[in-house]
């Protein structure tokens, strides 16, 4: 089953409506290939912003929106600004509904990645630790600013705000939340 096919199922999305307004078999294509390009980037997003979500259903909605929009999606990097905008709506939205619950995190996959990177791993996890710790748009935009190496004004229009909103959220991230964690864990 082919991509378009798969998503044209899902209930709610208007994706059928949508390839019978557009013509040609251009459009699958282009979308494949983008797919294809920013798939892995935008999981990895989804899995640094989501606290206690499944990023692969984060990643699913904004798939579904990014096709449904496509012929709308048209300048560089466009797809990419809108479908990671959708990851944070949608992770948004979800914890609203549900609201804040507990995780259990399973100990035995950090376990086999430890045997012989002990150190590294320590580091990783910590700072792992200290970014779920941040609210999900400065978490969003610490992540964005320093692992996908985004301006700020592409953060910001990711985010939705201005660009020295965006500043100021990587600015407090790192001088006021960060800080303050990693203060308390010397002392």
């Amino acid at each position: 089953m082919d991509l378009p096919s798969e998503l044209a199922a899902v209930p709610g999305a208007d994706a059928r409506a949508d390839m019978s307004a557009t013509s040609g078999a251009a459009r699958p294509v282009e979308f494949d290939a983008w797919v294809g390009r920013a798939g892995s980037d935008l999981m990895r997003f989804a899995q640094a912003t989501a606290r206690g979500l499944d990023p692969a259903d984060l990643v699913q909605d904004a798939l579904v929106a990014v096709f449904t929009r496509w012929s709308r999606l048209s300048g560089p990097g466009q797809a990419d600004a809108y479908a990671r905008r959708v990851v944070l709506n949608s992770h948004i939205s979800r914890w609203r509904k549900w609201g804040k619950r507990v995780s259990p995190v399973d100990g035995s996959a950090t376990a086999e990645v430890a045997l012989g990177h002990e150190a590294a791993v320590d580091d990783v996890l910590a700072v792992g630790q200290l970014l779920r710790a941040l609210p999900v748009t400065h978490r969003a935009a610490v992540f964005l600013r320093f692992y996908d190496d985004l301006s700020y004004a592409q953060i910001a229009e990711i985010i939705g705000c201005r660009e020295s909103t965006a500043r100021s959220y990587v600015h407090r991230a790192l001088t006021q939340e960060l800080k303050s964690q990693l203060d308390k864990d010397t002392a």
